[in-house]
């Protein structure tokens, strides 16, 4: 993968819930988990056809991301292949090599 393919995927990972084609799903009131559990599903879908579009867009091989909303409510979604040669499908628990790129978080956590 290369510089820019790399980037892109720590881009996604750090802003792919937040993108305006992402459903919003406002915080259930105290004690509606009812609400949101009848939410769940359309935000999943939501999340999914925006990875699946970032994925397409930055011709990346695969991709995963995760997301976690103030209410507690968390995700993960994959798109494209784990291995393109062998069309093994990309799944949440797909290993993905970060090269260098954690140099990046840390400097900016550090300078942050």
């Amino acid at each position: 993968m290369n510089r820019m393919n790399s980037l892109g995927v720590a881009l996604l990972l750090a802003c792919v819930a937040c993108h305006p084609a992402v459903e919003p799903v406002s915080a259930p009131a105290s004690g509606n988990t009812e609400a949101a559990a009848a939410r769940r599903p359309r935000l999943e879908a939501s999340f999914q056809r925006e990875l699946d579009r970032v994925q397409a867009e930055l011709n990346l091989p695969g991709a995963t991301a995760a997301y976690a909303l103030p209410d507690g409510t968390t995700g993960v979604a994959a798109s494209g292949f784990a291995d393109v040669e062998r069309q093994t499908p990309m799944t949440p628990q797909s290993r993905m090599l970060a090269a260098s790129i954690g140099k990046s978080f840390v400097a900016a956590t550090a300078l942050a």
